[in-house]
């Protein structure tokens, strides 16, 4: 399974490019064309181009944003993941004006190699993590993270 976390590796990589056009690139390198995602927050239709949308959001919100693979595992056509994603709110995100509060959110991702399919359970931690910001639970913020739906 070797080939999966590497193609897991390089999605990963590829989330925190922050030049648009070199994002684009990447993720359309590692992304098949019908991929879908179960974790974008409302008004984003799954896909390629939504995912590449919301990641333009969350570098502006949160420039310095790192995504640290914590585990990693494959089996078969799937791979399971833990991360561990930091960064500063320092740009407005889902409507939320800069706070400057530094945040961590433990993500937890099954992607299904070849489909390259991400299902993920990460945002019921935000509120939490940002409770200077006053982003109560259910926010758009949220469920940008994906508070407000099950993988």
């Amino acid at each position: 399974m070797t080939d999966h976390k590497d193609l897991y590796r390089r999605y990963i990589d590829a989330l925190i490019i922050k030049d648009g056009e070199a994002l684009d690139r990447a993720l359309d390198q590692v992304l098949a064309v019908d991929f879908v995602a179960h974790d974008l927050p409302g008004g984003l239709v799954d896909g390629r181009g939504a995912l590449k949308a919301f990641r333009r959001q969350v570098h502006v919100g949160f420039p310095d944003q790192t995504l640290t693979i914590e585990d990693l595992s494959a089996e078969d056509v799937r791979v399971a993941a833990r991360l561990t994603a930091v960064g500063t709110h320092l740009g407005e995100f889902r409507g939320i004006p800069a706070t400057g509060l530094k945040i961590t959110v433990e993500i937890f991702d099954i992607i299904r190699a070849g489909r390259a399919v991400p299902a993920r359970q990460m945002g019921r931690r935000v509120a939490a993590a940002m409770p200077g910001a006053g982003v109560p639970p259910g926010h758009a913020a949220c469920s940008a993270l994906g508070g407000d739906r099950d993988a």
